[in-house]
Protein backbone atom coordinates (compact mmCIF):
# COMPACT_ATOMS: atom_id res chain seq x y z
CA UNK A 1 0.00 0.00 0.00
CA UNK A 2 1.02 3.62 -0.25
CA UNK A 3 1.49 5.81 2.79
CA UNK A 4 -1.51 8.17 3.04
CA UNK A 5 0.83 11.01 4.01
CA UNK A 6 3.85 10.81 1.67
CA UNK A 7 2.68 8.16 -0.84
CA UNK A 8 5.77 6.02 -0.17
CA UNK A 9 5.13 2.40 -1.10
CA UNK A 10 5.16 0.17 1.99
CA UNK A 11 4.69 -3.54 2.50
CA UNK A 12 2.38 -4.63 5.26
CA UNK A 13 1.76 -8.21 6.32
CA UNK A 14 -1.84 -9.41 6.31
CA UNK A 15 -1.47 -10.43 9.95
CA UNK A 16 -0.79 -6.79 10.86
CA UNK A 17 -4.05 -5.74 9.24
CA UNK A 18 -5.99 -8.55 10.90
CA UNK A 19 -4.62 -7.44 14.28
CA UNK A 20 -5.29 -3.79 13.37
CA UNK A 21 -1.80 -2.79 14.45
CA UNK A 22 -0.28 0.66 14.46
CA UNK A 23 2.26 0.87 11.64
CA UNK A 24 4.92 3.50 10.91
CA UNK A 25 5.91 4.68 7.46
CA UNK A 26 9.61 4.06 6.87
CA UNK A 27 9.87 7.26 4.86
CA UNK A 28 7.99 10.01 6.71
CA UNK A 29 7.70 8.23 10.10
CA UNK A 30 3.98 9.00 10.40
CA UNK A 31 1.86 6.46 12.23
CA UNK A 32 -0.82 4.58 10.32
CA UNK A 33 -3.61 2.82 12.19
CA UNK A 34 -4.47 -0.31 10.24
CA UNK A 35 -8.18 -1.13 10.24
CA UNK A 36 -9.96 -4.14 8.82
CA UNK A 37 -13.24 -2.39 8.17
CA UNK A 38 -16.25 -4.67 8.11
CA UNK A 39 -13.87 -7.57 8.80
CA UNK A 40 -13.46 -7.85 5.02
CA UNK A 41 -9.89 -9.12 5.15
CA UNK A 42 -10.76 -11.70 7.81
CA UNK A 43 -13.75 -12.94 5.78
CA UNK A 44 -11.76 -13.15 2.55
CA UNK A 45 -8.84 -14.86 4.28
CA UNK A 46 -11.22 -17.48 5.69
CA UNK A 47 -12.74 -18.03 2.26
CA UNK A 48 -9.31 -18.49 0.65
CA UNK A 49 -8.29 -20.90 3.41
CA UNK A 50 -11.43 -22.97 2.83
CA UNK A 51 -10.71 -23.17 -0.89
CA UNK A 52 -7.14 -24.32 -0.24
CA UNK A 53 -8.47 -27.00 2.11
CA UNK A 54 -10.79 -28.21 -0.66
CA UNK A 55 -7.81 -28.43 -3.02
CA UNK A 56 -5.80 -30.40 -0.47
CA UNK A 57 -8.64 -32.90 -0.11
CA UNK A 58 -8.96 -33.17 -3.87
CA UNK A 59 -5.28 -34.08 -4.32
CA UNK A 60 -5.06 -36.55 -1.43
Amino acid sequence: MDCPNCKYSISIMLQSILLEELYYCHNCKKSIQLIDSNASLRLNTNMIEQEFNKLKKLFK
